[in-house]
């Protein structure tokens, strides 16, 4: 499963590359027929969902 970091807010004091807040987070990624990703809708942080 690819990987990826984000953070629950928008506007962010600084670089975006110093923010402490931004987390790993992991997410399935399905591919649509013509083979293309389908990166669907960026989890947020809460309780785990099933795949």
């Amino acid at each position: 499963m690819p990987r990826y970091h984000a953070r629950d807010y928008r506007d962010i004091d600084g670089g975006p590359l110093f923010d402490p807040n931004c987390h790993t987070r992991v997410q399935m990624i399905r591919y649509k027929a013509v083979g293309m990703p389908d990166f669907g809708i960026p989890v947020a942080i809460g309780p785990l969902v099933d795949a």
